[in-house]
């Protein structure tokens, strides 16, 4: 304990005025306060020890040696051995001169205030606080164990030089230095943690880098820290979060390191500046956000290949070379343009979100050989500079905005991963020469050129447009398939669904494949169904004008949206249709070539609906040649004789012809008609 007589200020006293009065008037009057109260207090103060023989209430008598508790001017010891300590709860607004908690002693706060001018904790003591608000007007000379998980440590005066933050064990929650007020907690070398938030007042504190404040809770936190001579408002600043972001309220100026060991530090538009002695450090998977400048005066700067540098800003200067070092992970995420100050590289990841977009600025931008480009946006995407195919061969590229992505260039990548959204390539190609992966759609042409191998599936357009090559033959060297949302052009074999796809390749021959074509819900309209007939594949076998082979259905998925045909040796131009345009194919016999007059002739005709769906009122009509007269109720249908008269059944003889009507034929219907004439 120490020595003196001195007094703690109590609430809304004259410190709590000082911002009112002239320096100078303000040290005359803290002088005769102390005076007065010290002279005052010569007659009153005394020591107050702990004895919990009653309970854990602060306020009760009985809890005190001698009975009689602790007043404004007494000093308070804490000791050890006891079977009751102190709660401090939150009715309870306790002020004392100087507290001791002794080696064994403990404190529990639970809400409330405790106000005391010296806080001293010997080694083997604790203080636990959970909630309220414990003041210091003093020296903090705590070498035991102080543990706060919420509440306050608010510094409310000047420390002399015996204050220290370097000894025992100390867990802040939210450390507050009011205006004015030097704790002292750069007097020794000194780790200070904070799990809350750290608000300093005093403008005029000049903190040099023998303390570190360690911010390691796991929500979010802030730092507010006035700067009204913009010198060191901090020495060094660690971060260890698992969780939350820390926040930065106002400039920081740090007289030396700003090290993210783990966790998101978030300096929105502020400055945060070095002495040009410090280092900046991103370790592990941590993440500095900048809505502003990016940090300046670090002696160096140092980033993993793990960790991320965000800037959101409206407009921002991203920092390269010489001052940064290539970044890990780069996300340029808000709105406006991000451009570059210098050449700058990116080792894992470089992500453009939101509505940002980029421009070089004059420099270049590189890739890692093992970097990838994602598009990541909250609206619709283009690409810009930032997608390179000679930066990007070998790499990987990313879609996954829901909202869409369009080409302006094309591009070569290792792998494209379609995470989700559809890549619009225009006219425009992506090559991929590792990879394609992901759900997502490509609208325009995909080019894949990479070693084949029988039996895998390569996906295109989405993943339920693939190749898949069976064993024997050369396979190709790369293959190319576009997509078109339109359907091809008018033809007399069927009725396509609105799209179509050219799929083309190099090299190769003697294959023969799997083809698996997809197709949205909304492209197969009428006559088209998915089911009544089914969809199947066809594709075009000549030009001008376009005739349409039907390669049929192995298989398909009407959830999944696909349609397949195995053993295809040949690739080109191919749609889906359920519809063959309305077709009967007619073939004519007669029984003889060459006949005589008064010879009896009998005409066949043989009828096939090759259509994909029924036919429906089918008229077929014949002649009755010239110079001949037609055999009355001689006409067969499938073998069964007809009337000649018309309504009895299906033929009606007219003169010169004569009509067969057969209704609705369905798919693949075959039979035969006869009737027979005499030669005049």
């Amino acid at each position: 304990m120490r020595s003196g007589r001195q007094h703690i200020p109590a609430a809304g006293s004259s410190h709590e005025q000082r911002r009112d009065l002239p320096h100078a008037a303000w040290i005359h009057f803290i002088l005769a306060l102390i005076i007065v109260m010290s002279v005052s207090s010569s007659v009153h103060a005394a020591t107050r020890t702990w004895s919990g023989n009653a309970s854990t209430v602060w306020s009760n008598t009985a809890n005190w040696v001698g009975g009689t508790r602790p007043a404004t001017n007494d000093d308070v010891i804490i000791p050890g051995s006891r079977l009751r300590y102190p709660l401090i709860v939150a009715s309870d607004a306790i002020v004392v001169r100087n507290l001791l908690v002794q080696s064994g002693g403990s404190i529990t706060q639970s809400g409330g205030s405790l106000s005391v001018y010296n806080f001293d904790m010997d080694p083997g003591g604790s203080y636990t606080q959970s909630a309220g608000l414990l003041k210091i007007w003093h020296d903090w000379m705590s070498a035991g164990t102080f543990l706060s998980t919420a509440g306050t440590v608010e510094f409310a005066g000047d420390a002399s030089p015996a204050a220290t933050f370097a000894l025992g064990s100390a867990q802040f929650y939210n450390f507050v230095i009011d205006d004015g007020a030097n704790p002292r907690f750069d007097n020794r070398v000194a780790t200070i943690r904070v799990s809350g938030d750290l608000t300093n007042y005093n403008g005029r504190l000049d903190v040099e880098n023998e303390v570190s404040f360690l911010f390691n809770g796991t929500g979010n936190q802030t730092i507010e820290s006035e700067a009204r001579r913009k010198g060191r408002t901090m020495g060094s600043v660690f971060v260890d979060k698992s969780s939350g972001t820390l926040t930065l309220l106002t400039d920081l100026f740090l007289d030396d390191d700003l090290t993210i060991v783990n966790g998101t530090v978030d300096l929105g538009e502020n400055e945060l500046r070095g002495q040009n002695t410090g280092m900046l450090a991103i370790q592990n998977d941590g993440v500095l956000r900048v809505g502003g400048p990016f940090p300046t005066r670090f002696r160096t700067t140092t980033l993993s290949t793990a960790s991320t540098v965000e800037y959101y800003g409206t407009a921002q200067l991203v920092a390269g070379a010489p001052g940064t070092p290539a970044y890990g992970n780069l996300v340029l995420s808000g709105t406006g343009v991000k451009t570059l100050s210098g050449n700058v590289s990116v080792v894992t990841l470089l992500s453009m979100q939101d509505r940002a977009t980029f421009a070089t600025g004059g420099f270049t931008l590189a890739y890692g050989t093992a970097a990838a480009l994602e598009y990541m946006g909250s609206s619709a995407q283009s690409t810009g500079p930032e997608c390179l195919p000679t930066m990007l061969t070998g790499r990987t590229v990313i879609i996954n905005n829901p909202y869409g992505v369009t080409l302006n260039n094309p591009v070569t990548t290792g792998t494209l991963q379609m995470t989700q959204g559809t890549l619009f390539t225009g006219s425009n190609t992506v090559t991929v020469t590792v990879d394609r992966t992901g759900n997502g759609l490509i609208v325009g042409t995909i080019t894949r050129t990479h070693a084949f191998a029988p039996g895998m599936s390569y996906a295109f357009e989405s993943p339920f447009s693939t190749l898949t090559f069976a064993g024997g033959g050369t396979l190709p060297a790369s293959v190319t398939m576009t997509v078109v949302l339109t359907a091809p052009a008018t033809n007399a074999s069927m009725e396509p669904i609105v799209r179509y796809y050219d799929i083309s390749q190099t090299g190769g021959s003697g294959y023969s494949c799997t083809l698996r074509l997809h197709y949205e819900d909304a492209e197969v309209i009428a006559p088209n169904s998915e089911t009544s007939p089914p969809l199947q594949l066809w594709r075009r076998i000549a030009t001008g004008p376009d005739v349409w082979e039907n390669r049929g259905a192995s298989g398909s998925s009407t959830s999944e949206n696909w349609v397949e045909v195995v053993g295809q040796t040949d690739l080109g131009r191919w749609t889906l249709s359920s519809r063959t345009l309305p077709a009967v194919l007619l073939t004519m016999a007669q029984s003889d070539t060459y006949p005589s007059p008064g010879q009896v002739v009998t005409y066949t005709i043989t009828y096939t609906c090759t259509s994909g769906g029924a036919v429906s009122t089918v008229l077929i009509t014949a002649p009755i040649p010239a110079n001949t007269t037609y055999l009355a109720e001689n006409a067969m249908v499938n073998g069964i004789p007809k009337t000649d008269q018309g309504g009895d059944d299906e033929v009606t003889v007219t003169g010169s012809a004569i009509a067969i009507s057969l209704g609705t034929l369905p798919p693949g219907a075959t039979g035969t008609i006869t009737y027979s004439v005499t030669v005049q």
